[in-house]
């Protein structure tokens, strides 16, 4: 059995897991302040704020002033920082490819040579790889894009959606007969409204 241990570095009574929110630790037998110079809602901000720039757990960790260890401790007992971390790295993966290709442009472009000290090099082969890992990506979204609905399920949905709207209509008819409404012809009428003369 997994044994869990307080804010304060004593073991947990019962089990009892902390569950940090903001800078006051709540535990199911009560609530109290998180040792100072620990975690903090300025450390977690600028943590997620640092992981969503560079991807990387350790710069983050060192930014924010804590070890990866009491991080990754930290993101197993709270579960909403376990979400904002994933969301920080979504971020920064998103930002990766574009940063590979300006990596490349930085190489091989003659007019982006104050750029090429910000950006590691990259190889020829390194360049055609990003190039085409981008070609990969618009052509899996021109064919996401381009790929037409399922005509089998597009039948179906609508026969379903008929389906429902037939049953509605079934059930509205009762319910008005029920509440004295009469048929005549087919169509339904109102109590106490009659059929107006030919002319």
């Amino acid at each position: 059995m997994a044994r869990f241990r307080s804010e304060s570095g004593g073991a947990a009574r019962g089990g009892e897991v902390p569950v940090p929110v903001g800078e006051v630790v709540v535990t199911p037998t009560g609530a109290r302040r998180a040792a100072s110079g620990r975690w903090s809602q300025a450390r977690r901000a600028r943590f997620l704020e640092e992981l969503a720039a560079t991807g990387n757990v350790g710069l983050a960790a060192a930014a924010c002033g804590l070890s990866t260890n009491a991080l990754y401790r930290r993101r197993h007992l709270d579960a909403p920082f376990a979400r904002d971390w994933d969301g920080a790295l979504g971020l920064a993966m998103e930002r990766l490819p574009h940063l590979l290709m300006e990596a490349a442009q930085a190489q091989f472009d003659p007019e982006a040579v104050a750029l090429r000290e910000g950006f590691p090099k990259v190889s020829t082969r390194e360049a055609l790889e990003i190039a085409k890992m981008f070609e990969g990506r618009a052509r899996a979204k021109a064919e996401a894009g381009a790929a037409a609905p399922d005509a089998a399920r597009v039948a179906a949905a609508r026969s379903a959606v008929l389906e429902r709207l037939e049953r509605l209509q079934a059930e509205l008819r009762e319910e008005k007969l029920a509440a004295g409404w009469s048929e005549v012809d087919g169509q339904l009428v109102p109590p106490g409204w009659t059929r107006s003369p030919p002319e």
